[in-house]
């Protein structure tokens, strides 16, 4: 979470106590909305030489940019050279800094620095967040809504399939699992949790539960120690022979798009033909959606 870092005026400022008073409001606006960051580099700052005394000139540099953070701290740069600390004073939520020694007009100042943007995480939420339940020690799965399961969904080898997984409230879990129905004669599957990358996508890898057999009917777990904050992530499965496992009909998972036919129903996973082994660090950018009447699934417990 990140906020605007306001600092308190002091009482020799003009209306310093109800300045403050809005500093103190907008923070928690911000706070609500989980706003986000972004990094400005080499940002221009102007010198304020407006003043009646001359001597004031130069001393005052702003931005055109505003609501700088103040970790990290903002780095200044006077002709491409950075400037100590100690020649200035900084207001990082103004965008401003205050030179203690006049500078000459020639000086070219700028600034790299991470600040507070016009966009925020709680709108990524809103509209896909409707509370879900699991109390602690259950499991859920990529389910929209109530349904019974379905067996022997049969998987393909070497498929790397990513089912999407809402998360409405800071949760900690403790394991992934299937259930093999139909087992292979050989082969293990691999099990994982990925970050979204903002755009209905799998991003980075969260989780690599390692391998479980799938040469045997019945319930496979993983233990794992993840927590997930309120957002979309993906459960994801690789198997390098072809089961039968549980799952769940379309109708029941979350849907998360058409294709350009746009008739019969949406898709309910992504799927990229990955070679069987360890999870990639980031899911791989070639996935495409995939379409079918049944989804294996891929089961969390809450912690």
């Amino acid at each position: 979470m990140v906020f605007t870092p306001f600092q308190d005026l002091k009482s020799e400022d003009i209306l310093a106590a109800h300045l403050s008073g809005i500093q103190h409001s907008i923070t928690k606006l911000e706070r609500v909305l989980t706003m986000k960051s972004g990094a400005m580099a080499g940002h221009d700052l102007q010198p304020v030489a407006d003043q009646e005394s001359a001597e004031l000139h130069y001393r005052i540099y702003e931005g055109t940019v505003r609501n700088w953070l103040d970790s990290p701290s903002p780095i200044i740069y006077r002709n491409g050279e950075q400037v100590s600390s100690s020649e200035y004073e900084i207001q990082p939520a103004y965008g401003v800094i205050i030179f203690l020694e006049q500078q000459t007009p020639e000086d070219e100042v700028t600034a790299d620095f991470e600040y507070i943007i016009a966009d925020a995480e709680v709108f990524d939420q809103i509209g896909a967040l409707a509370p879900i339940f699991q109390p602690s020690g259950s499991w859920r799965t990529n389910t929209a809504v109530a349904g019974p399961t379905s067996e022997s969904i049969l998987i393909g080898a070497n498929l790397f399939d990513a089912y999407p997984f809402l998360v409405t409230e800071t949760s900690s879990y403790n394991a992934l699992g299937i259930r093999v129905d139909v087992p292979a004669t050989t082969g293990t599957a691999r099990l994982g949790v990925y970050k979204d990358n903002g755009s209905c996508y799998p991003g980075e890898r969260m989780v690599d539960a390692g391998t479980l057999p799938v040469t045997e009917t019945g319930v496979k777990t993983a233990e794992i120690n993840v927590t997930l904050t309120p957002g979309l992530y993906w459960l994801v499965r690789n198997s390098n022979s072809a089961p039968g496992l549980s799952g769940m009909a379309r109708e029941f998972t979350y849907p998360i798009g058409m294709d350009n036919s746009l008739q019969g129903a949406p898709a309910g996973a992504i799927r990229v033909s990955q070679p069987y082994g360890a999870l990639p660090d980031t899911f791989p950018a070639t996935g495409e959606l995939l379409f079918r009447t049944h989804y294996p699934c891929v089961w969390i417990r809450r912690a």
